[in-house]
């Protein structure tokens, strides 16, 4: 694991003072990108379990495919939807009314896929996207199962594509979209269309309610895990930034965050490989790893 930038000034402060929020993408991440196996992050998922450090799902997966996977890994924390458009937080959670543990940003996934369509035949770009497919036939692509892929197709606010055009028609589509209020994001398969929101702003709006209402009387810092360039907003955002290491990984260049880390492994061996060295010293009775 190398750190790339690390700013600690205040070496007394004490490990007490502080409490820790981790977010993480899921495919390529968390999950490997062809067995959407999570099997070598085991041991980080069962230090933060065993620390009652919250773990925060952001992914382009929709509402129906993480719920199984919350279910799998008996996490019962908040978790953000389709790159960012809506988080959905379990009852009670917070203890605030159910309108406030929820939060949307997107916009309905029938408006992006009738732009789309309508640009493609204008202009002849040369892309199929989710809409496009049978559950059968995503199944094939993505490496999901056909209930799996059924599970993808029930989205509500994005569009996964595969463009099969040059990258100045990419460019030309990106441009057109954008004056629709419709954003091209890459992720580690597919380009994704969206509105005009990203995974950063469901980070802000959980850390602001975990500060008021968890821990008021502690430092939050959080801690984002992502592997492309749909995750570059979540990770400008965070205080503890991990680039796991993809074939997109380089792509990310970051500013904001006080310590950035790149991963030597990809997928969950680099999740398991940056969050336990992370813990090791932030648990033990070093100075803690950010102040």
């Amino acid at each position: 694991m190398t750190v790339i930038a690390s700013n600690v000034n205040d070496k007394a402060k004490r490990q007490s003072k502080q409490a820790y929020l981790v977010v993480t993408d899921l495919d390529g991440t968390l999950l490997e990108h062809e067995s959407y196996c999570y099997d070598a992050a085991k041991p980080a998922l069962a230090l933060l379990q065993a620390h009652h450090i919250p773990l925060i799902f952001n992914s382009s997966k929709t509402q129906a495919e993480i719920l199984p996977l919350r279910q799998a890994l008996q996490n019962q924390h908040p978790f953000v939807v389709e790159n960012g458009a809506a988080v959905f937080c379990p009852t009670g959670y917070f203890g605030t009314t159910a309108s406030e543990e929820s939060a949307v940003w997107g916009v309905a996934r029938s408006s992006i896929i009738k732009c789309a369509q309508q640009l493609r035949e204008e202009r002849g770009f040369l892309f199929k996207s989710f809409v496009d497919w049978t559950d059968e036939q995503i199944a094939k692509i993505t490496g999901l199962s056909v209930a799996q892929a059924q599970l993808a197709q029930q989205r509500a606010y994005s569009e996964p594509l595969l463009w099969e055009d040059s990258n100045s028609q990419l460019d030309l589509f990106a441009a057109l979209l954008k004056d629709h209020c419709i954003r091209v994001t890459q992720g580690g398969r597919f380009l994704t269309l969206t509105g005009k929101f990203d995974k950063s702003l469901a980070l802000l709006w959980l850390k602001e309610r975990y500060q008021r209402y968890v821990y008021p009387s502690q430092t939050l810092i959080t801690i984002a895990l992502g592997d492309s360039l749909n995750d570059q907003a979540l990770l400008e955002v965070a205080d503890i930034a991990v680039i796991i290491q993809s074939k997109h990984a380089h792509n990310i260049q970051l500013l904001g965050p006080k310590t950035i880390i790149r991963t030597q492994q990809p997928g969950p061996a680099g999740w398991n490989e940056a969050l336990q060295a992370l813990f090791a010293k932030i648990l033990s009775d070093r100075e803690p790893y950010y102040g």
